[in-house]
């Protein structure tokens, strides 16, 4: 049996969260080309991931709130997935409603 301090749960958890997050962003932008058939808009989807991470970050900066990588992290992947799914499949196309 191992006994591990805070700081390498805390590690462990930041290198799997980290992990999570790049297959995450890289299998959504699989299926944004897939689905667009463009990867002008699948980096468009990928850059809207981008500002609301930048921005949940700011938010956090702003409020001298802690940023703890476990919840921080779960929040980040949360929000990215949360944001990708309310975009509309034709709104990016030109035409699109």
């Amino acid at each position: 049996m191992a006994v591990a301090g805070g700081q390498e749960v805390q590690e462990a958890a930041s290198r799997s969260l980290k992990t999570a997050f790049f297959v995450a962003v890289g299998l959504m932008a699989q299926f944004r080309v897939i689905q667009f058939n463009s990867l002008y808009h699948a980096a468009l989807v990928l850059a809207v991931i981008i500002y609301s991470t930048v921005g949940m970050l700011l938010r956090l900066l702003a409020n001298s709130e802690p940023f703890g990588i476990l919840m921080g992290g779960m929040a980040i992947i949360a929000l990215a997935g949360s944001v990708v799914n309310n975009i509309p499949a034709g709104g990016l196309a030109p035409g699109g409603s």
